[in-house]
């Protein structure tokens, strides 16, 4: 067949070669005419899963395709393409499960030639087995009912038993699979629980504790693993002590003493951690010292108002600003030039109109002001001993209290000096007793001879501070205690400052209540066998100690390297006295006079 339409294909060739170009001359070349070497194929049908194709042939040479044999009607790729043939589907009716175990299903179709399952018979909605299927009916349970335990014998839970999957349930509807073993439960005591009962100041507790109602038995715990009795049970009557700390008078503020509150039943107060010894809180109270003057009276022992024994029998008035340093009953006075002042000296300015006078301070200036008329004479208060022996010195002038009454305002740091010496700074060699007020700080230094120190502080609120240009009120309140000891308070607008004693030694210091106390040594001068030390006239020494009787305002540097100092101004003074008839027993116990060698009587 093949052969035949090559030869009749040469013929019809080259009869059209003769006609178009005529004859050609013998032995020139022809053009070769193509000859197709066709293959068939045959028609495949269609299927849901696969592309059919219709009946064609194809040339091996030149790969055309044909609809018939003798390569006259050429067709394309997507001619000999038959699309996909639809799904041979068959229907699964829907069914309902029977059991808990067996699931049930809904109406599908499935593919007979690729196997896939539809919801719809027309094969729009495609899922799978499980997509088809419906959950697996209920459980047919059976309850167990719930079994006490006793104190030897388990018991269970409530549960259900499925009877079909025998599975085990904690509820009815069969939604809480349990095991069996969480079914049971433990022989155990059933329990009351019994609530602590609190001791008692005065009468015994019960610990918390378990009571099992069937057997009787007591437990500490809940679960029983720990047995207990009632002896073991007791909480012992006692008091319940909260300790509460020593609280220092503050400014304007009472104090409490140290004690302990029972919390218990009683509420009481104690002054000991054993509970022994009962207080009151009124008894508990330190009282926030404030000035009381009493009834003042001259007594014959000091000057009042706005004048001072200045020296000896000379009383001078604190306005008077005309004294020198030899002339020291006329008034206030430098005391030499100062190691920290470079400027130039000057006594206080008197400012007077009619409506205030003051002392105006810009450098370091001196009063004498602490002469005390005792009746026969004149005394310091800050005296030597031997001037305030029994034979020199009455009864009366030991109870004595003396206020020295400033009002005071000030820009910056200063210092008082009470029966100093010299120096200008705090802590400059000095005998006897300066206050150096800071912003909210005073600072007590004491000394005598070479020595000073810093001996107490006192801290005072922010309410009272002294340099926030308001005029305040400082009071020194001085009592001579004994022959050899005098205490001074210092009180602001007031109340007393309380001085901490961090820096005492037993020359100088705070006392409890924040005073400060000076001690002035021994009466005598005795040697290292106790043998008295006789003067030159061969009688017994009494150690010249005495504080002087000196009143000094020192103005301070207002900063590290400058030359300005602050100003101080004294805008009211007053002097007074009261007689303290509550001071009880005899102040003026005589010193023993030391035993003299007699070689020295003799």
């Amino acid at each position: 067949m093949k052969k035949t339409s090559k030869l009749l294909s040469l013929g019809i060739a080259a009869v059209m070669s003769v006609g178009m170009f005529g004859l050609t001359a013998c032995g020139e070349d022809k053009p070769e005419e193509h000859i197709h070497s066709m293959n068939k194929h045959n028609a495949v049908a269609a299927t849901c899963i696969k592309e059919g194709s219709v009946e064609y042939w194809s040339c091996s040479d030149c790969n055309k395709n044909f609809k018939d044999e003798a390569g006259m009607t050429e067709i394309t790729a997507n001619e000999i393409k038959i699309a996909f043939a639809p799904h041979s589907l068959t229907k699964t009716d829907a069914v309902d499960a029977k059991d808990c175990l067996t699931n049930g299903n809904v109406d599908y179709w499935t593919c007979s030639v690729c196997d896939s399952i539809f919801f719809d018979e027309l094969a729009t909605d495609k899922t799978d087995e499980n997509g088809v299927k419906t959950p697996v009916g209920v459980h047919t349970l059976t309850k167990t009912g719930a079994v006490a335990p006793t104190c030897t014998v388990g018991g269970n839970i409530e549960y259900w038993t499925c009877d079909v999957c025998e599975k085990l349930y904690s509820d009815a509807e069969g939604k809480t699979e349990i095991t069996e073993e969480t079914t049971k439960l433990a022989p155990a005591h059933t329990t009351t629980k019994v609530d602590e009962v609190a001791a008692k100041c005065d009468e015994n507790g019960k610990e918390e504790h378990y009571k099992c109602t069937a057997c009787g038995e007591l437990f500490k715990d809940a679960a029983c693993t720990t047995a207990t009795t009632d002896e073991e049970l007791v909480i012992a009557a006692r008091h319940i002590l909260t300790a509460h700390e020593l609280v220092k008078p503050t400014w304007g503020k009472d104090g409490t003493k140290a004690y302990w509150e029972c919390t218990n039943t009683c509420g009481k107060l104690y002054a000991d951690d054993d509970a022994i010894t009962e207080i009151s809180a009124e008894d508990l109270i330190i009282a926030r010292k404030t000035l009381n003057k009493g009834d003042e009276t001259s007594e014959n022992y000091s000057d009042f108002g706005d004048t001072c024994q200045s020296n000896g029998n000379n009383a001078t008035s604190i306005w008077k600003v005309d004294g020198t340093k030899n002339d020291l009953s006329s008034g206030w006075y430098n005391f030499g030039q100062p190691g920290n002042y470079t400027g130039t000296l000057s006594k206080p300015t008197l400012v007077e109109s009619e409506t205030e006078k003051y002392l105006q301070f810009n450098s370091a200036a001196r009063f004498e002001m602490f002469h005390i008329n005792k009746g026969s004479g004149y005394v310091h208060l800050g005296e030597k001993p031997g001037d305030w022996v029994p034979e020199k010195v009455d009864a009366k002038t030991y109870k004595t209290n003396y206020y020295y009454d400033f009002d005071m305002k000030v820009n910056g740091e200063f210092v008082l000096e009470l029966f100093g010496t010299s120096g200008n700074k705090p802590d400059n060699t000095a005998q006897g007793v300066r206050l150096y007020f800071e912003k909210n700080t005073i600072s007590f230094y004491g000394g005598r001879g070479n020595t000073i120190a810093l001996r107490a502080t006192a801290q005072i609120p922010d309410e009272m501070n002294l340099f926030d240009g308001e005029v305040k009120n400082i009071v020194f309140a001085l009592r001579r205690e004994s022959y050899n000891r005098m205490t001074f308070e210092l009180y602001i607008n007031d109340y007393l400052v309380p001085f901490d004693s961090e820096g005492s030694n037993e020359n100088f210091g705070a006392t409890a209540d924040g005073a400060v106390e000076i001690l002035f040594g021994y009466a005598y001068k005795v040697d290292e066998e106790g043998y008295a030390i006789l003067d030159k006239n061969g009688n017994v020494q009494i150690p010249n100690v005495g504080m002087g009787q000196r009143f000094s305002v020192i103005p301070q540097l207002k900063d590290a390297g400058s030359e300005e100092w602050t100003t101080v101004e004294i805008h009211g003074f007053n002097r007074s006295s009261y007689y303290d008839e509550t001071i009880e027993g005899d102040v003026l116990e005589t010193p023993a006079v030391p035993p003299i060698r007699e070689t020295e009587a003799a």
